[in-house]
């Protein structure tokens, strides 16, 4: 039970660790984006690109949620996205201190275990 809990555990940190690299390389990409124009590859899905191009002024997309999206400067782009960062921080440390909790548990059951079999041994 606490093994498939703490398995639940590492997958949801993992997600997130993945979600807080995601949004941080988009915050490099935008940033580098708003220096000069510059052309881009955009994907379509089995290895399929179109070349587009992208000014220093062109507004982001931002998916908000239940299927909507909104349109966004750079600056505003960047400061949703670096408070989804904080977000996922917080989160990150909520997990950790499960994780603790669930580690310490599964540990204690382990020495008690063996304490249990070290004692049965000297019978």
């Amino acid at each position: 039970m606490l093994e498939l809990q703490l398995e639940d555990i590492l997958k949801r940190e993992s997600a997130m660790l993945r979600g807080m690299k995601e949004a941080e390389y988009a915050i490099i990409a935008i940033k580098e984006l708003g220096k000069e124009e510059c052309e881009v590859m955009v994907p379509f899905g089995m290895g399929a690109f179109a070349k587009a191009r992208i000014s220093a002024d062109d507004k982001f997309v931002l998916n908000i949620g239940g299927g909507a999206s909104i349109e966004k400067d750079a600056d505003s782009t960047l400061n949703h996205l670096e408070s989804i960062i904080k977000g996922i921080e917080i989160a990150l440390r909520d997990i950790l201190t499960a994780k603790s909790q669930v580690e310490a548990q599964i540990n204690q059951i382990r020495l008690q275990v063996y304490n249990a079999a070290s004692h049965d041994g000297k019978k």
